[in-house]
């Protein structure tokens, strides 16, 4: 009841959301799943293809290119899992198998999931296409068939992850009645006794260490002086600045550009007022009231308007020094998740991401990615009939014997005249229009050495005619010959 009589936060500033209190429950400590990192989950968990699936699939996934609605040029990708995360029998559709699809966006990851009937592998990507396309109706769904994309999606993935690997947290000092920045430095300076639990808090939660020899994260620190620091979940580097051991230019540059901000506030009945919080910048964006009670904690939380809500709440009850710990860094993290999707953080983390993500789509277009798809289809083997030329076949009468020199003279002189035509369209060629001399030498190189092989098979076969006319002629003396001594 002695708990419940004053509160902890003061709603003074129409800039802030006070977050509402709940009994403390270990869910509470649950990161925001935009933070997780869906994309390694999906592209090192997927298993390579074994058997006939590594007939028809690389990897362990297919990547697809999806156009936003009203937009052709702004993309984003989905990527498939080839093995399907479960496979069961439902009565009213029969076997089902459901896959795994994240979808990929200037806005980071979303998880979601496909449907099919189990099918073969040759069948496996017709059957994402048009589950994909049904999906996203009025959007083009196309494959991106090019190996190197794979290695390219990872890179861009890694300069613009939302997994935080580091965080820097300002702590600052509040006796009862403070409202200003001013004062607030001011606490500690100048052999001003702060309270031991200020300290049994810091130690608690970190280690201190000494800048100039430590290798870790130093988050702007430089490399002179004491700090606290802490490796939270052995994931995250967390580098704290402590107001009372900062000089006066560390305190404005340092705590003037840390979004997250611990207020330590000072045993007894009195409660924090944020009127004037505004004054430590534009940057500073989250933020928790925190104070000792007997030998707990009371934890609440706020942050300004502008950031979208996340969790934890605030807590109702005092809760011990490592349940505290728990849960600021756990709304620290997510908060900084909430600001990369929230003004004004959004810009910084959403238009390089889109403006990188449209340039790398720029070099895998559909209509490149469809002659890709085509090329690497196993190629059928066609069967072409070549129709001979046809002479009418040698007879022994005058007439049919005519008519053999008549076509073969035919066919030589359109033989003739396609190599005169040419040879006099090559010697002619002029490439007016090209600027480049290099262009036009191998241009003119390269149909020298097309029409060469050409020429010359002319060029034999008019030969191989004049033989064939002349064979005629003799054959023709000699019937003529045999016809004149029959007679």
């Amino acid at each position: 009841l002695a708990l419940m009589s004053w509160p902890l936060v003061l709603n003074t500033n129409a800039e802030l959301v006070v977050d509402s209190g709940e009994s403390y429950n270990p869910k509470m400590l649950t990161k925001d799943p935009r933070a997780s990192d869906l994309f390694s989950d999906v592209f090192y968990s997927s298993p390579a293809p074994q058997g006939e699936y590594a007939e028809f699939f690389q990897n362990g996934y297919v990547v697809y290119a999806l156009t936003e609605p009203g937009n052709k040029a702004t993309l984003s990708l989905l990527v498939v899992l080839v093995e399907p995360k479960v496979t069961k029998k439902i009565p009213a559709l029969g076997k089902i198998s459901i896959y795994d699809v994240l979808l990929i966006t200037a806005g980071g990851y979303e998880r979601s999931e496909i449907v099919l009937n189990p099918c073969g592998p040759g069948e496996l990507k017709a059957n994402f296409l048009q589950s994909l396309t049904s999906k996203y109706q009025g959007r083009e769904v196309y494959e991106i068939t090019d190996s190197r994309f794979g290695e390219q999606l990872m890179k861009f993935e890694s300069r613009h992850s939302q997994v935080f690997s580091h965080m820097k947290i300002a702590v600052l000092y509040s006796r009862c009645g403070q409202i200003h920045s001013k004062d607030w430095f001011a606490n500690g300076r100048n052999n001003d006794k702060l309270q031991d639990k200020f300290w049994t808090f810091m130690r608690g939660i970190s280690e201190e260490i000494d800048i100039d020899s430590f290798e870790g994260y130093r988050g702007d620190m430089g490399h002179k002086g004491k700090a606290f620091y802490d490796h939270w979940q052995e994931q995250v580097q967390v580098i704290y600045h402590v107001s009372p051991i900062l000089t006066d230019d560390d305190q404005r540059r340092l705590i003037g550009n840390d979004i997250p901000v611990i207020f330590y506030l000072e045993e007894g009945e009195h409660s924090f007022d944020p009127q004037h919080i505004l004054d430590l910048g534009q940057v500073p964006q989250l933020f928790v009231a925190l104070q000792p009670f007997k030998d707990l904690w009371r934890v609440t939380f706020f942050h300004k308007s502008n950031i979208q809500p996340h969790s934890p709440p605030s807590v109702l009850e005092p809760v011990d020094l490592e349940t505290a710990k728990e849960l600021i860094l756990t709304k620290f993290y997510n908060g900084l998740v909430a600001a990369n999707h929230s003004p004004p953080f959004d810009r910084l983390f959403r238009e390089p991401r889109r403006e990188e993500l449209e340039e790398l789509m720029k070099q895998y277009p559909a209509s490149q990615q469809k002659i890709k798809k085509r090329l690497n289809e196993p190629k059928k083997r066609m069967s072409k009939k070549h129709t001979p030329l046809s002479l009418p076949p040698v007879n022994n009468t005058h007439s049919a014997l005519r008519c053999q020199v008549e076509t073969a003279m035919t066919v030589r002189f359109n033989c003739q005249q396609l190599h005169a035509t040419i040879t006099s369209s090559i010697a002619g060629l002029q490439l007016n229009d090209c600027d480049d001399k290099a262009l036009k030498k191998s241009l003119q190189t390269t149909l020298g050495a097309f029409s060469s092989p050409l020429i010359f098979f002319l060029q034999f076969s008019s030969i191989l005619l004049h033989s064939l006319l002349l064979s005629c002629l003799v054959l023709s003396c000699l019937v003529l010959s045999c016809l004149v001594l029959s007679c």
